[in-house]
């Protein structure tokens, strides 16, 4: 599976990128949604994983433009904001599949994006 992860913070995308490390997932770190869109132009992911609130463009949008660009790439949010109603309205309208709350746990994450959890790992 190769996640593109998407935060300003690029200490949470370190820890993003540790919990979901393995032998099943590749993983791409960046910190702004205008580099991850063009990222999704040359290379080709099965998952963006994206933060709420970043500068420029909020994740609600980004998400929207990944799903115009790429509607087959499942879309995930993280965010400390859940209540935000424009998060709200991005997974009630299909732009987000899950919203995770920050912090999020790695067993969270990993069930969301349908891999094992650390404790079920062989």
């Amino acid at each position: 599976m190769r996640i593109l992860l998407v935060d300003d913070e690029e200490l949470v995308s370190r820890a993003v990128a540790r919990m979901l490390s393995g032998p099943r997932v590749a993983i791409v770190t960046l910190t702004s949604p205008v580099a991850a869109l063009d990222a999704l132009d040359r290379e080709a992911f099965d998952v963006v994983l994206s933060d709420f609130g970043m500068p420029a463009m909020d994740g609600v949008d980004f998400l929207g433009e990944v799903r115009r660009r790429r509607p087959e790439i499942r879309r995930l949010m993280l965010t400390g904001n859940a209540d935000h109603p424009k998060v709200k309205t991005a997974l009630e309208s299909g732009l987000a599949e899950h919203v995770l709350g920050k912090p999020a746990t790695a067993d969270s994450i990993r069930r969301a994006l349908g891999l094992p959890t650390r404790a079920s790992d062989p």
